[in-house]
């Protein structure tokens, strides 16, 4: 599955009057299905939405305020943009 294909069904489920994403096009959004499409539009680097951590499931810069960066085994940090 290629992430245009994802980007574009995550988009077509996207209500454009009331806000929010369904679970499929043409269906009521809601919360759950609004957070999780845009945290997959966030993990796969769509324009215009901000960089979240996979674990925490909060924008990066949120992790890095709170003191919450995850650490790499290597030593460093991740999840800096």
């Amino acid at each position: 599955m290629t992430s245009c294909f994802v980007y574009r069904f995550i988009l077509s489920a996207q209500d454009e009057k009331k806000g929010g994403i369904a679970d499929r096009p043409d269906d009521e959004p809601d919360v759950y299905h609004t957070f999780f499409g845009l945290a997959a539009l966030s993990l796969m680097g769509f324009p215009g939405i901000k960089q979240i951590d996979p674990v925490f499931a909060l924008p990066t810069y949120v992790c890095e305020r709170l003191g919450v960066m995850r650490t790499a085994p290597d030593g460093s940090v991740e999840g800096r943009t």
